[in-house]
């Protein structure tokens, strides 16, 4: 039974006139009713969805030139034009045929087994293995990233997110599920890989006016493209889409996967898991994506021991930090904490750092700042935060991309670094004054409370309360930069620089008095404690002080006036 994703309408879509509907990847330049976002329900989904088409356009037609890239960004093909464009792909992302499947190993294909048996997998011809993988069936809710695992159903704790029984889903819905993870894959036990760029990866994109806009802008020309790791051509093969070939077993040492035994392409279509879709059933109800009708998938095939990616992988989508010269570039996470806007400068500018950590943007990122003449547009930021194999939350942000000459470059990075640099000094102070106003001497219990949870919350409110004066003192100390005003000790830098360390200055008072309230017992001693605690966050982060205008970049630091403090500190 065929299920072609290049022609079947499994695409769930919001549209501009603010209707949902499902589309096939061609239609998504419907000119009559344009999409505007994919509309899955589940953020997870969106991701991957927006990687897919981004994926597919790059794998049907890489523009030879930027004038041509252009040519497509500014007047979108046609329907029928985008539908011929992928036909080449016809025949390779089908979902339930007799051949190859979509993102599925055809070794698992026709094994029947019972539930919840084992077998193993036989090696393939002249392949010798010291491990051997094994086979099992599962139910197809397995799939879900931020389902309940084995461990947490065979103990019965599945509180919070409840195990979903005997479902099934459409031939849509399971779509959707093998594109999640083997996109993001985290570990899964033994031998069950992660994905090409580890567990949890973060994705950034630029976004545009609709769904094709959006894809679009993440399209790479040839030139751009060919910054991609990659050993081998791409082309319409295993090489690129690895489920048209055999896959890699990686049951012993050796035999993981480097960028040298892929093409670039790929990074688009990377395949950590052993999946096989297996049992049809003709009636259901979709557990994913309810009221679409069957056949319904309601288990599947799962081996271990599949593709192991390791090496210098840069997918275009994701950010990457070095850890030191020579090191391999190490994927960015996803972390809850950490898409405010600290992280600005990295995920957009890139840090530099000499022997240090450095981090560099996406490549998609880093293509189009150095565009001329295109609109600003902002960039989604998104991934999961894991723990290992286990989920703790979904992150999600937007951030601008600031316009500015690429001569000014430097000046940019170096005015974002000092906000950043001061918001996070700041955010600190503020951390331990509202820990001492609440914390009496010897309480241990509600001290190990607020390290743990309280000052993950307080921060998060920080970040959030001042994260709008951020992006407006960035934006005017972007245009003072493209001015002339690229010193930081010239007028309108030092005029920015003060209110916003004015800006943290009163957040940080204000927020503290609210926590005061909340977490201050009221007691004997007590209202002396916080306001002592009150007094030294005033005075640590007064605007004009010493510390606030060097943290900001308006002061140069007094290495003696330190050392002595710190000596005089010692022989106290």
């Amino acid at each position: 039974m065929s299920y072609d994703l290049l022609e079947e309408q499994w695409i769930p879509v919001r549209t501009a006139s603010g209707a949902r509907k499902f589309i096939a990847p061609w239609q998504i330049v419907d000119a009559a009713d344009p999409p505007i976002d994919i509309d899955t329900g589940r953020p997870d989904f969106d991701c991957a969805g927006i990687q897919f088409l981004i994926g597919l356009l790059q794998t049907a037609w890489t523009p030879p030139t930027e004038d041509l890239w252009r040519k497509f960004h500014d007047l979108p093909p046609t329907q029928e034009q985008l539908r011929q464009l992928l036909q080449p792909l016809r025949g390779k992302f089908d979902l339930l045929g007799e051949g190859p499947r979509f993102m599925q190993d055809q070794s698992l294909a026709g094994i029947d087994l019972g539930a919840g048996k084992a077998a193993s997998i036989k090696p393939l011809p002249g392949e010798k293995r010291k491990k051997s993988a094994s086979l099992s069936l599962k139910p197809v809710a397995g799939l879900l990233i931020d389902g309940p695992g084995e461990s947490t159903l065979n103990g019965n704790k599945d509180h919070f997110v409840k195990r979903f029984g005997n479902v099934c889903v459409s031939r849509p819905g399971a779509a959707w599920l093998l594109l999640a993870l083997q996109t993001s894959s985290p570990s899964g036990g033994v031998g069950h890989r992660t994905s090409l760029r580890g567990g949890g990866p973060l994705t950034t994109w630029i976004l545009g006016k609709n769904l094709w806009s959006t894809a679009w802008r993440n399209v790479l020309d040839t030139e751009t493209w060919n910054h991609v790791p990659g050993g081998l051509p791409d082309g319409l093969e295993a090489d690129s889409m690895p489920w048209l070939g055999p896959v890699r077993v990686s049951t012993d040492e050796g035999s993981q996967t480097q960028p040298a035994h892929c093409a670039r392409l790929h990074h688009y279509w990377g395949m950590p898991r052993r999946l096989w879709l297996a049992d049809l059933l003709t009636e259901g109800e979709c557990a994913v994506l309810p009221g679409q009708s069957g056949p319904f998938v309601s288990s599947v095939n799962t081996a271990n021991y599949g593709f192991d990616y390791k090496g210098a992988y840069q997918h275009p989508l994701t950010p990457y930090r070095l850890d030191g010269p020579g090191a391999e570039p190490a994927p960015i996470k996803g972390n809850r904490s950490a898409l405010s806007y600290d992280q600005w400068p990295a995920l957009i500018l890139g840090v530099a750092s000499d022997g240090g950590r450095s981090k560099t943007p996406a490549l998609v990122v880093r293509r189009w700042r150095q565009l001329d003449g295109v609109p600003a547009a902002p960039v989604a930021v998104a991934g999961y935060d894991m723990d290992n194999m286990k989920p703790l939350a979904w992150c999600h942000a937007q951030m601008p991309v600031l316009s500015h000459a690429k001569d000014r470059e430097e000046g940019m990075r170096a005015g974002a670094i000092a906000l950043v640099g001061v918001a996070e000094y700041v955010a600190g102070q503020f951390g331990l004054a509202a820990r001492g106003s609440a914390v009496r001497e010897g309480d241990q219990r509600f001290k190990t409370f607020f390290q743990k949870d309280e000052a993950a919350r307080l921060r998060d409110r920080f970040w959030s309360a001042t994260e709008p004066g951020f992006y407006e003192v960035l934006g005017q100390l972007g245009d003072a930069i493209e001015a002339g005003h690229e010193v930081a000790t010239d007028s309108e830098q030092v005029k920015l620089r003060k209110w916003w360390c004015s800006d943290l200055h009163s957040h940080a008072m204000r927020l503290f008095d609210e926590a005061s309230q909340l977490l201050g017992n009221w007691e004997a001693g007590d209202v002396r404690r916080i306001a002592e605690a009150r007094k030294w966050l005033f005075w640590n982060t007064k605007p004009d002080s010493d510390r606030m205008l060097e943290k900001v970049g308006l002061k140069t630091s007094d290495p003696d006036k330190k050392s002595k403090g710190k000596s005089a500190k010692a022989n106290s």
